[in-house]
């Protein structure tokens, strides 16, 4: 059986959620800004909103906005 990575862990967090994932979610794998920032620019990811990134093999939601609103409000509420 082939060993998941940390790739696997972010498409399968993000398919769980809409097709994103948050920074705080891939942090919590192991994948942390430098990761986040450097597969944003090769087109591995797509960065959809503040903190908030999505796998370009992960075809994007019918309700893109609804998720990403979600997903940021949700950690507006755990930061205050």
């Amino acid at each position: 059986m082939a060993k998941r990575t940390i790739r696997d862990a972010l498409h399968e967090l993000a398919n769980e959620r809409g097709g994103c994932f948050t920074s705080k979610h891939a942090a919590r794998l192991g994948y942390g800004y430098p990761n986040l920032t450097y597969h944003a620019r090769t087109g591995n990811i797509e960065r959809v909103g503040h903190r908030i990134y999505r796998p370009v093999a992960i075809r994007p939601s019918d309700h893109k906005e609804l998720i990403r609103l979600t997903l940021w409000s949700s950690r507006a509420e755990r930061s205050h």
